[in-house]
């Protein structure tokens, strides 16, 4: 298979997965909101931040996985294969055990403080506990276990992999309802995410070594060199992950800090969470780009690792702009038809307004990024994160006391914009390409196609403002999604984003020329 159609099947591969993980999601959390409440899923909320601060104890080597999975596998190095899972599971096994350790006897502690910030939203303390200690050793036993799901991504068989979290998912699900119904609240959902670990790192573990038979995972593999290049990279893109666990989780503890209330820590995770899943849209663009770029890498083709990165970014664009109007125009029919009519909900509405704004953002860096790593530039990652993360504390605090609880996602906005900014023009070094050249070629027809469609969503937002019904929610967020994506479509054909070379992608290797009316709407690019 070309490189090409293969980078193509595996996008649609993870579309496809993205797609039913952020279905299964929103339900899940429909579900467990109504059954349990807004104070109870602010404390889970609270658990998982506090969970990824402890991931950073890891070192982030697993981070380095998927492109030194992809480099041996191109150069057919199957015992170097075996050093990197061997390695790295021995590495996070130890870790694992010392942080479960630490956790369970630290855990007390940290629930008395959130009971002293009015932050437990009701939950008996011990449960809290109970939650949080078995949330840790989950996290210990994922990190385990996740060199065999990037050793399938790496080798690039996305389908596995997303068969694999299918099946997961639906496992999840069904022992969450089950669980819930049955009484154990907050417990539930903890026994129906260890049910999917338990599948999904099963199943990996039993593909993994049937795709590789000579894969060995012993004590005899585990290597200091494979450990040092691991290392090597992994802290600097732990750097990244710090960075984003600022942007990303810390907003929830301070809002309900400076709230003293889990049910806004709810909320505001509403909001954080739809503008996840609407970004999660345009990722799956480059969501097989790493072991694609490092396979490239591997092989010293920089033409193609150039032509990737454009290519790729141009593309994002292209779903990153969608993305982000209905974050800004169908903001509030998508929260009142999600979560229904709820007391405080407006919070939510404009956290997901803000948020999709500076998603955009952030989003665009993303090929360039996976570039960047695909090559082992994992410092230009860790520059960009030291970016975000040190404007993101300096303009929560400054904002916060300037026009208070807004201040809060706003900084987290206006630092993705920042550290985006900085990263397009370091990677003129790296690339070649000029950041005001990529992101004009990318940017600029897309976002003038969408704005019809926007205004028309911003419309469809305003006559439903008062409005709590289901119907009549669900009604204007359909119109507005399908007005929106009829105008966009219609309209960025007219315009010189599409080339020859872009039409026979679409048509060809993504097999759109079966698609009825192809033909017609691609006319005008085939001649550029």
């Amino acid at each position: 298979m070309s490189r090409r159609r293969l980078l193509a099947r595996n996008t649609a591969l993870n579309a496809g997965g993205r797609v039913w993980d952020a279905i299964s999601s929103i339900v899940l959390i429909r579900y467990a909101v109504e059954q349990l409440g807004d104070g109870a899923f602010g404390v889970w909320v609270l658990v998982g931040a506090f969970t990824g601060y402890v991931a950073l104890l890891d070192f982030g080597l697993a981070s380095a996985y998927v492109k030194y999975n992809a480099e041996h596998w191109a150069r057919d190095e199957v015992d170097e294969l075996s050093s990197v899972l061997s390695t790295g599971t021995a590495f996070y096994f130890a870790v694992g055990v010392v942080l479960s350790a630490t956790i369970w006897f630290c855990a007390p502690i940290v629930i008395a403080l959130l009971d002293r910030w009015h932050l437990l939203g009701g939950i008996a303390a011990n449960e809290a506990t109970f939650v949080l200690r078995w949330s840790v050793v989950l996290f210990a036993a994922t990190s385990a276990m996740a060199g065999f799901a990037a050793l399938l991504t790496g080798l690039q068989r996305m389908g596995l992999t997303n068969a694999l979290a299918f099946g997961a998912s639906i496992v999840k699900l069904t022992v969450a309802v089950v669980c819930i119904e049955r009484g154990y609240g907050l417990r539930g959902l903890l026994f129906a995410h260890w049910a999917a670990f338990g599948v999904f790192a099963i199943g990996c573990a039993v593909a993994a070594h049937w795709i590789v038979p000579g894969l060995r995972v012993s004590i005899t593999r585990i290597r200091r060199a494979t450990f040092h290049k691991l290392f090597g990279f992994g802290v600097r893109a732990q750097v990244a992950r710090f960075s984003n666990l600022v942007m990303f989780e810390t907003d929830h503890v301070i809002a309900g800090v400076v709230t003293g209330s889990a049910g806004t820590v709810a909320l505001y995770s509403f909001g954080v969470v739809m503008a996840n899943k609407l970004r999660q849209v345009p990722t799956l663009v480059v969501s097989a780009m790493l072991p694609a770029a490092a396979d490239l890498d591997a092989r010293a083709d920089t033409q193609r690792l150039q032509e990737l990165y454009l290519r790729a970014t141009k593309y994002l664009a292209l779903a990153a702009v969608p993305a982000t109007a209905v974050a800004l125009g169908c903001a509030g029919p998508l929260m009142r038809t999600w979560l229904g009519d709820r007391d405080g909900l407006e919070t939510s509405i404009w956290v997901l307004r803000i948020l999709g704004a500076g998603y955009l953002a952030n989003v665009m860096a993303g090929a360039g990024m996976s570039v960047a790593l695909g090559l082992g530039r994992a410092d230009i990652q860790m520059r960009a994160g030291l970016i975000a993360t040190g404007a993101n504390l300096i303009l929560t605090v400054g904002l916060f006391f300037w026009i208070g609880f807004w201040g809060i996602p706003l900084a987290t906005a206006i630092s993705m914009f920042l550290s985006s900014g900085w990263f397009f023009r370091r990677m003129r070094s790296i690339t070649g390409v000029g950041a005001v050249s990529v992101l004009r070629e990318s940017l600029v027809w897309p976002t003038l196609a969408v704005c019809p469609g926007l205004v028309f969503a911003l419309w469809c937002d305003w006559f439903t403002a008062e409005s709590a019904g289901f119907l009549m929610n669900a009604s204007a967020l359909c119109a507005g999604l399908a007005f929106l994506s009829v105008t966009y479509v219609g309209l960025i054909r007219f315009t010189p984003f599409f080339d020859s070379y872009d039409v026979e992608f679409l048509g060809d290797t993504l097999l759109m020329r079966r698609i009825p009316g192809f033909e017609l709407w691609s006319a005008r690019a085939r001649r550029v």
